[in-house]
This record gives structure tokens, sequence and C-alpha cells, in this order.
């Protein structure tokens, strides 16, 4: 409810945020760690050792995904601690798994791999392993509408998504161009709980001062 920035207490050297579902909690990494603090204030709670990767998934079932790092798959932590359970396997050809979002029901979830020569998006179901391949691309949100939205050479791209068979159902919409991507190609994009959606534009223009402009 305020437009001026404030620095959290404790959470210096902190990467890869995530909101709370709640909006009270945020989860992020530091110092290889995966760490929890409260908006209100407070000393962050250690999570997880061990966390090197990029990404992390606050879920409704108040669970933590997250990536340890480099040749390794996702991982989850109970949001109220506990010992980290390993979710997926790296299979051949990828380096990493990770960027990794549960899916509504709690059943499945999607993520991001890396692999040797491009980044690819899958939707696997916890339950019996079985995943399927959505597109090329990084950053994958699953949206209200039943769509996937993730990030493709700078294009922000959806594509509709049968939750029951976690396969897309469609092709692909653009929904917008000129949306940054880092070298490892993480998009610098946001989509909040209600639909609002935020980004860093392309253009060279932009400073690492600017704001984040809205749509």
């Amino acid at each position: 409810d305020r437009f001026d920035a404030r620095a959290l207490p404790g959470t210096e050297g902190a990467d890869v945020p995530a909101f709370s579902p709640d909006g009270q909690w945020i989860a992020f990494q530091a110092n290889d760690r995966i760490k929890k603090v409260a908006l209100a204030g407070g000393t962050p709670i250690p999570l997880a050792d061990n966390a090197e990767g990029r990404g992390i998934g606050w879920e409704s079932n108040d669970s933590i995904l997250f990536n340890p790092g480099r040749a390794t798959a996702v991982w989850r932590v109970s949001a109220n601690g506990g010992p980290p359970q390993q979710l997926t396997k790296v299979q051949p050809g990828e380096n990493s798994q990770s960027e990794a979002e549960g899916l509504p029901g709690g059943q499945a979830i999607l993520y991001r791999t890396n692999g040797s020569s491009r980044l690819e998006i899958y939707a696997q179901s916890l339950t019996t392993g079985e995943r399927h391949l959505i597109d090329r691309g990084s950053n994958p949100h699953y949206l209200r509408s039943g769509h996937i939205a993730y990030v493709q050479g700078g294009t922000l791209i959806a594509v509709p998504f049968d939750l029951a068979r976690l396969e897309k159902t469609g092709g692909q919409s653009v929904l917008m161009t000129g949306i940054r991507q880092t070298d490892n190609g993480d998009g610098q994009f946001a989509f909040s709980q209600t639909g609002s959606f935020a980004y860093l534009p392309a253009s060279d223009e932009v400073t690492a001062h600017s704001r984040p402009a809205a749509e």
C-alpha cells in the first residue's frame, strides 16, 4: 500500500524473492540458504541449506519449491521448517530443473529445464512422475484464465492448458514483446495473484535504477 521502497532487515544479499500466498511473508535465497522473513519485521528464519539455484515458488499448501543448484532437480521444504524433499530427477541432457511453481490442486508442478543447448518448460505430475513438454522458454506461470505464460526470446507468450491432462491444448498467443531477459534466460517480469503484470522493458535506454513498468 505504498510506493516507496524499504529494506527488510537481515535480507542483505538476498535473491529470487517470493511472496507467501497470504502476502505476509517473503521467502528468499541468501548465502546458499532458503529463508523467510515477515513483512512486519523480525529476524529471517532459515528453512533449507545448500540452495544455490534459481527460482523459488511458495505453494498454497504452505511449502516452498526450490532448486539446490547446478545439476539438481526440484525440491520442496515446508514453510514451517523440516527436512527438504526431492520431487523430481534431472533427466539425461539436462543441467538442472528450476523456476518451479505449483499447479492448482497440489498434484503437479511447472518448471524450467536448463539443457546444453536450450531451455524447456515441463508440467509434471507429483503422483505418477509423468511429465509433458509445454514449449521452449523460461519463467513459466499458470494463470487463472487456464493458460501458462512464459517468456521466449524476449516475448511473453501464453498457451491454453489442461490441468487434468497437464498438456497444452492450443497454439501460442503473444501477450507482449520487449521483455528483458538476463544472459541465462531469466525473464524480468512477474504476475500477481489477481492477474496484474509488472515487467522490465528490454530497451537499452532503461537503466538499472528504472522502476518496473506496469501493464
